[in-house]
């Protein structure tokens, strides 16, 4: 990710007023607008199959045959319903552990089970470290793994989020917290959460206890908090205010990055067109 703030964060370009959840319309659906440029879990899984499926295809042509087929996940994670901590009661009842809720149903293991154990020899022509010539052919410039990483890539398409598009997304998250609107929020579930017995000065502050991140589940403390944090957040309309002030800032950044971003969006047609006609041809295996 990017360390620099993006055009269009660095000035306040907010629309003024207190968002309320009837004027919200288009945020009801808490969509982030720089989701537009990103690429979704299951279209990430694709390419990341497809990825796969290249490298073992000219692994074949040396010899190396003992690949797993690689599997699709397709469970699409909703990232902004977790953006900011406990939204929903299904989430509160894990906690602040609730990204395990989010993840949805455990993948079914790829056709061909665990990876095997590679050989030096195979790892030499996946990574381009060994012999030029093997079994008579030409090792691509790079060992497989190059040479799927340029046909994914080809004609301009995108492999990776670009640093732009991270950066505009982490961005607005962390300047909205500084927004006098959703302080003015914050400040009111705070004082909620006081009168519940606990001292956080925001949702921030709850999600990041350190208490929270020792152990793989939640205990009953962190629930009862959780379901206090959520319940604070529902009686003063802390997301809605958060989400469409966090949106507008995300808009504003847009706007002003307009052209680059419409750059990564065509690349990101082109790799999803690319990794569709990779796995169509002959399917993952």
């Amino acid at each position: 990710m990017g360390s620099e703030m993006p055009t269009g964060l660095a000035t306040s370009a907010v629309p003024s007023g207190t968002p309320t959840s009837a004027a919200l319309g288009q945020y009801l659906k808490r969509t982030m607008p720089i989701q537009a440029y990103e690429v979704t879990s299951r279209q990430s899984s694709e390419i990341s199959a497809a990825y796969a499926t290249l490298v073992g295809r000219c692994l074949a042509r040396f010899g190396f045959t003992d690949m797993p087929k690689p599997r699709i996940n397709q469970h699409d994670i909703d990232s902004v319903r977790s953006r900011y901590g406990p939204g929903d009661d299904v989430m509160a009842e894990h906690g602040y552990h609730f990204r395990q809720d989010e993840m949805g149903p455990p993948d079914s293991p790829s056709e061909g089970g665990a990876p095997p154990t590679e050989s030096a020899a195979q790892i030499a022509v996946e990574n381009g470290s060994g012999p030029k010539v093997v079994n008579g052919q030409q090792v691509p410039d790079g060992g497989c793994a190059e040479d799927a990483k340029r046909q994914v890539t080809a004609d301009g398409a995108v492999y990776g989020e670009p640093d732009l598009v991270g950066s505009i997304d982490a961005a607005s998250y962390t300047r909205s917290q500084s927004d006098q609107r959703v302080l003015a929020v914050f400040a009111k579930w705070s004082d909620c959460m006081k009168q519940r017995g606990y001292t956080y000065v925001s949702p921030v502050a709850a999600l990041e206890d350190p208490k929270w991140k020792t152990g793989g589940s939640a205990d009953p403390a962190e629930i009862a908090t959780a379901q206090a944090d959520l319940a604070c957040k529902r009686q003063y309309n802390v997301i809605d205010v958060w989400f469409a002030v966090d949106s507008a800032m995300q808009q504003a950044a847009i706007e002003q990055n307009a052209t680059q971003l419409n750059a990564i969006k065509d690349g990101i047609a082109k790799e999803l067109k690319i990794a569709a006609d990779v796995l169509g041809a002959g399917g993952t295996g």
